[in-house]
Parts: structure tokens; C-alpha cells; sequence
């Protein structure tokens, strides 16, 4: 009689036994003879053994279909897997990875893996086989295969050590995936990336080129235009000193008045020939200031007194406010300070028909040797609408700049202005409200006196 499956547990065999017999019963009598009782015991056993294969039998069948879906899950899987001894055999490998070599599966089997790396990438194979089989973790490398019928190809090794045989044998498991594809793209985005460094590397090159070309004809106008200034100068004073001898010897009031007007437009011609030298200057060159120590009420003296005339031709008056604060000696750029000065009461009065213009120095900031001056001045004038402001100190922009201008001005002075109040260390601005009046202010970072010994 055939051994009882040694797989069955005691519980199973219990329960088979126990359903035999059942099944006995339903067919015999209830108390047999012994020789009948021995047979009831021999086709109890039957059962039993009837029982037990249809059991294997239907474990055969569950292990075969999960014997089928191991070969599609290893087979078909969409990278390949191989696993190395501890030599560097190939133990099993599956189709995929079998493609991948392009080489087929049965002479794979027991053979290196080595052979099938390209040289070139050999000392890293060994070096990543080693690390692998000695660490308890997955490492990665990226390695070119060789093909015998086409062009190399690239692929992505994660290797993770396992042990077999009840942990006496260690073997690796390799996946293998084919990144030919991305490994192309990676070298075509590369060589974009080369073409486009290269592309911007010229056009760089280009643009510094035509930079220099525009700055050195900007230089050249510059050039042309101070030179051109210093030129118009010099008639232009000889013209303004005969015009005053002739002043001086005429008797004719006809000719007076035509004399008088001949200067004014002279005096005009002079100060814009003088306002573009100022800026071509200022961009040829930077500005240098010419410190020394001076009396901050007699330079706001003399630049009021300069516009005496113009101011008693126009009925305007013209007032001054000099905080006390301040100190009366200070150092700094005094022609500058009246050049800024001279613009804003200039501006005042072109733009004023009436009414008062007043003149305020304060200091806004006082430092340990150094004071922040706020020159400021007022008019009752025409005022300036906020589009205006905005623009109103850039180069060449006039506030009345219609065909038929009643106001004249080439748009420098406050251009000029500006400029020299952020050399000094301040800024310059407007305060305005159209047809109220407007209010120029300048800060200049003006010096103690005691640091520099009067000139």
C-alpha cells in the first residue's frame, strides 16, 4: 500500500479519513464481519489515495498556470533580467534580455557577461560587479554592448545581490534596460546645446562689435559738438562785446533799441551754445568739481542780482528765504550751485507773467561733516501738468514744444541741472499744478567749511 502524501497534515488526514468512511456507510452494513471489516478498512484507504491525487492532480495544474504566468511576467517583461553567479556567469536570462544582446538565449546560458561589453567600458563593468556582490542594496550604471551585426548599444544595469541555497550561494540579478534611444536624444540635445552656445558665443561677439561702432560714433558726435560749441563761441563773444561798444557810443534811440535787442538775442545764442557744451561735455568726459569754500548767501545774491533786468522788464519780484540753520560758510562746486540756480530762476521767469518768485535754501539732513542743501524756487507761474513732469529733465524736452512756441529754450538746462545735482551727491525734481505755479527743487551734498581752508 502506497505512503500517505508526508505534505497532508494530520488534520487533512483526519478529515479524509472521516469522509471515506462516510461514504462506506451510505453502502454497507452497519456492523460488518472482520474479513468484510478489513476490506471496509482497504477501501477506506482507496478513497483516501482517490482523494489525495485528484489533490495533486489539481495542484499540478494551479503550479503549471503559475509556472505559464512566471514565463510571460520573465519572458515578456518590457526589460530584460539575467542573473549572475558569482563568477560572472549568466545563470538565466530572459528574452528581452536575450534581444538586447542580440544573441540567442540558449548560448547565453553558462557563458560571461563580460564578452558582451564593449572594451571600452570593461573596467566598469568589473568595478560595478564587485560593488554590487559586496553591497546589501541596488547600484546602477549605464554600459555599451556590443553587437556583432549593428551599432552599439546603451543600457542601464540595476544589480541587486541575493542569495541561494538557503543563503550558501550569492548571485546577482541584473535588469537590463535599453536607453539607446534616450542616450541619442541626450547627444542630439547636446550637440543643440553646442550649436546654440556657439550661435550666441557669435552673436555676442556681433553685438559687442556694433556697440563699440555706436559708441565710438557717439563719441565722435560728442567731439564734434563740443568742438563745434567752443567754435560758436568766440564770434559769438566777439559779437556780444561790439554790440556793447556800440551800446555805449549810440545816441539814436532806434538804433539803441535795435543794438539792445541784437544783444539780448546774442545773450540768448550764447547761453544755448553754452548749455550744449555742457552736455557734450558731460558725456564725452565726466564732470569734475572745483571744491572750495564760499559764502552760501552772497552766491544766491549774486545769481538773483544776475536777472535784475529781465525780472524789472516782466514786472516780477523776486525774494529770497535762507533758513537759519544753515551755516553761511559751507565748501563745495559754487559755479554749479549758481548754475542750477541760474536754470530754475530762468525757467521762472519764462514761464511767469505775474506775481512773485522766491528762492528757499534749507538744510533737509545735516551730517558730522557734511550737510544735504534743498534749493528750491517758486513761481506763480503757468505750471506743468503730471505728463510734462514726468519727462521734464531729460534731454531736449521743452516744456511748450508746439510749431508756434511762445516760449523759447532748447530743453538742456534742466537736463543739465540734473546731472550736476547727482554728481554732487542729491537729485532734482519739480512740484506742479497747472496753472498755479510750479516749484524746481535741487539737493546738493554740500561740506563744512573748516574741512578745507578757504581758497
Amino acid at each position: 500500500m502506497k505512503k500517505t502524501d508526508p505534505t497532508i497534515t494530520d488534520s487533512r488526514f483526519t478529515q479524509l479519513r472521516q469522509e471515506a468512511e462516510k461514504h462506506l456507510d451510505q453502502t454497507l452494513m452497519p456492523e460488518p464481519p472482520p474479513v468484510e471489516k478489513l476490506l471496509h478498512e482497504l477501501q477506506v484507504h482507496q478513497v483516501e489515495l482517490e482523494m489525495q491525487n485528484e489533490q495533486l492532480r489539481q495542484s499540478q495544474i494551479e503550479l503549471e498556470k503559475s509556472r505559464v504566468r512566471y514565463v510571460d511576467f520573465y519572458d515578456f517583461a518590457p526589460v530584460g533580467y539575467l542573473t549572475l553567479n558569482h563568477e560572472g556567469m549568466i545563470d538565466e536570462i530572459n528574452l528581452p534580455g536575450a534581444a538586447l544582446l542580440k544573441v540567442e538565449r540558449s548560448r547565453l546560458l553558462n557563458h560571461r557577461f563580460a564578452p558582451y561589453v564593449a572594451t571600452e567600458d570593461l573596467d566598469r563593468w568589473y568595478n560595478h560587479f564587485l560593488s554590487a556582490l559586496k553591497e546589501d542594496r541596488t547600484l546602477s550604471c549605464e554600459l555599451m554592448l556590443k553587437n556583432e551585426n549593428g551599432p552599439c548599444r546603451y543600457a542601464m544595469l540595476d544589480c541587486r545581490r541575493l542569495y541561494k541555497n538557503k543563503g550558501k550561494e550569492i548571485v546577482l540579478r541584473v535588469a537590463l534596460t535599453d536607453i539607446t534611444e534616450r542616450r541619442q536624444i541626450e547627444t542630439e540635445l547636446e550637440q543643440h546645446r553646442h550649436n546654440l552656445e556657439d550661435m550666441i558665443f557669435s552673436r555676442t561677439i556681433e553685438l559687442i562689435e556694433s556697440r563699440d561702432a555706436a559708441e565710438a560714433a557717439n563719441r565722435a558726435k560728442t567731439t564734434f559738438l563740443a568742438n563745434m560749441s567752443h567754435e560758436l563761441r568766440t564770434p559769438m563773444n566777439g559779437i556780444m562785446g561790439l554790440t556793447d561798444l556800440a551800446l555805449r557810443r549810440a545816441t539814436d534811440p532806434k538804433q539803441i533799441e535795435w543794438l539792445t535787442r541784437s544783444n539780448d538775442s546774442a545773450k540768448q545764442l550764447l547761453a544755448l551754445i553754452n548749455n550744449i557744451l555742457e552736455v557734450t561735455q558731460s558725456e564725452a568726459e565726466p564732470l569734475m568739481l572745483q571744491e572750495k569754500n564760499f559764502s552760501l548767501s552772497q552766491a544766491i545774491d549774486e545769481s538773483l542780482h544776475i536777472h535784475d533786468a529781465l525780472l524789472k522788464a516782466k514786472g516780477l519780484s523776486l525774494t529770497s528765504e535762507i533758513s537759519p540753520a544753515l551755516p553761511d560758510m559751507v565748501c563745495g562746486d559754487v559755479l554749479c550751485l549758481k548754475r542750477i540756480l541760474d536754470n530754475f530762476i530762468d525757467n521762472a521767469i519764462k514761464f511767469s507773467e505775474c506775481g512773485q518768485i522766491t528762492v528757499r535754501a534749507l538744510a533737509i539732513e545735516e551730517l558730522e561733516h557734511s550737510l544735504l542743501l534743498r534749493i528750491e524756487v517758486s513761481d506763480q507761474g503757468i505750471g506743468i501738468n503730471p505728463a510734462q513732469q514726468a519727462r521734464l529733465f531729460h534731454s531736449f524736452t521743452q516744456l511748450d514744444d508746439t510749431p508756434t512756441r511762445k516760449y523759447g529754450g532748447a530743453g538742456l538746462g534742466l537736463n543739465v541741472v540734473k546731472r550736476i545735482a547727482l554728481l554732487m551727491g542729491g537729485d532734482a525734481g519739480v512740484n506742479s499744478q497747472e496753472g498755479v505755479g510750479s516749484t524746481f527743487w535741487a539737493t546738493l551734498l554740500l561740506k563744512h567749511s573748516i574741512l578745507l581752508p578757504a581758497a
